[in-house]
């Protein structure tokens, strides 16, 4: 499916022509490059050491069984892949979002939840931490929690938030990074950045088997690679 404006990302294997090799452009740069048969994708190349004595950085293209990055260029874009996410997610899942505010961490989760089949509006839980939202045919739910007003682990612990996370529903969890210490140890962590106005970079990491396994499927249906 066509998720709008082309979307940028790290996570190109086929680009062997380039690796060890020099990029006149400073970072942040894009490169054309063809993606798999017919498809026309952009990667964003990160610049890694100096190369000896010459002064120039080699390029090396980010890609990972447990790591995707990607560049959203709307919000409507990211919500459309929160809801390419959401299909793929099952009972006990636990996603973690990361960002500051305006960010779209909200936007993200809104996606997600269309794709789990959520019918009514997503809001955020800001002043009542969790939303519950149930899911057509399915026995678990979907839990949006916002982490905003609740600043150690030990105010999650106290509020009993431990539940969801090791329960049988699907997390999203907002500002996920205050609470490290009672979060499961797999996990798929969502990190999201403010580019420009419109545009912002999404860094996944999968933390476990199960989910390097979802990000594997989520990175075939969403980039075709």
């Amino acid at each position: 499916m066509w998720l709008g404006a082309p979307l940028l990302c790290h996570a190109v294997p086929r680009l062997p022509c380039l690796v060890g090799k020099t990029l006149p452009r400073p970072v942040g740069k894009t490169l054309p490059c063809l993606v798999g048969k017919g498809t026309m994708c952009k990667a964003i190349l990160r610049i890694g050491t100096l190369d000896g004595a010459r002064g120039e950085r080699r390029v090396i293209p980010v890609l990972t069984s447990s790591r995707l990055d990607l560049i959203s260029h709307s919000a409507g874009q990211t919500r459309r892949l929160g809801e390419r996410l959401g299909r793929l997610l099952q009972a006990g899942d636990v996603i973690c979002l990361e960002g500051d505010l305006g960010t779209g961490k909200t936007c993200l989760t809104k996606g997600i939840g269309c794709g789990l089949g959520v019918t009514s509006a997503i809001t955020s839980p800001t002043f009542i931490i969790v939303n519950e939202y149930s899911l057509p045919g399915e026995a678990h739910k979907l839990y949006h929690i916002d982490l905003y007003r609740v600043r150690t682990a030990a105010e999650a612990r106290a509020l009993g938030l431990e539940d969801y996370f090791y329960g049988d529903g699907v997390c999203v969890i907002e500002w996920a990074e205050r609470i490290l210490e009672i979060l499961p140890d797999e996990r798929l962590w969502i990190t999201l950045y403010h580019l420009d106005d419109t545009k912002r970079e999404l860094e996944l990491e999968a933390l476990g088997e199960r989910y390097e396994g979802l990000l594997q499927r989520f990175r075939q249906e969403t980039l075709s690679l």
